[in-house]
């Protein structure tokens, strides 16, 4: 039987900002294999019905999502840091099965360095202003299959030049794989404050 381990997602529509923050979230782990995303519905094993789903996109198109603060859950082995979202047009098609209540997210880091995960969130916490992103339709994450969908191996497809252009300093898969933490967290600090510091206009 099918491993029940496909999602619907909203990105953020502004490319500019979906670039930020995945930016920081690779830069945070770099085998990460999504861009920055709000998983809304899952896990199922196959995908509903195109009518549900184009419905459920019209009901969220262009409406506004609110980063509001800087969160994490740091329990057992898990270390999770992520921005905490609010969402009212989400709630009517929410539906997720790990999750109890409904709690809009976008992950940036879940690891097994809680070091590195605390730091991650000071860093965060210190520069965050708040800011909307506008989002469009619910899309299938089905990170199994790499070819279908808006996935990408970092060694190859992720786009290290807007991180580079950003930072203005060279970034790339074999550098994240030789950089301590110490310049990973200034990295990401240089990148929250970019993110955090321009409104949706401005980018």
């Amino acid at each position: 039987m099918k491993k029940a381990n496909c999602f619907y997602v909203v990105y953020p529509s502004d490319e500019k900002i979906k670039s930020l923050i995945s930016g920081i979230r690779v830069l945070s782990d770099q085998n990460q294999r999504t861009q920055a995303h709000i998983t809304v519905r899952g896990p199922y094993t196959k995908k509903l019905s195109s009518k549900f789903i184009n419905k459920a996109s019209r009901l969220i198109f262009k409406s506004e999502v609110e980063i509001h603060s800087i969160a994490s859950f740091f329990e057992g082995k898990q270390n999770t840091v992520f921005l905490s979202c609010i969402s009212p047009a989400l709630k009517p098609i929410w539906k997720k099965k790990s999750y109890k209540g409904f709690n809009p997210h976008i992950t940036i880091y879940d690891g097994e360095n809680r070091s590195l995960a605390s730091n991650i969130k000071s860093i965060l916490t210190e520069n965050f202003r708040g800011f909307n992103f506008m989002i469009e339709k619910l899309e299938w994450l089905e990170p199994n299959d790499m070819g279908e969908l808006d996935l990408f191996h970092l060694k190859t497809n992720f786009d290290f030049s807007n991180i580079s252009e950003y930072l203005k300093t060279e970034i790339t898969y074999d550098i994240l794989l030789t950089i301590s933490n110490e310049q990973r967290l200034r990295l990401i600090e240089k990148l929250a404050q970019i993110l955090f510091n321009i409104s949706t206009k401005e980018l």
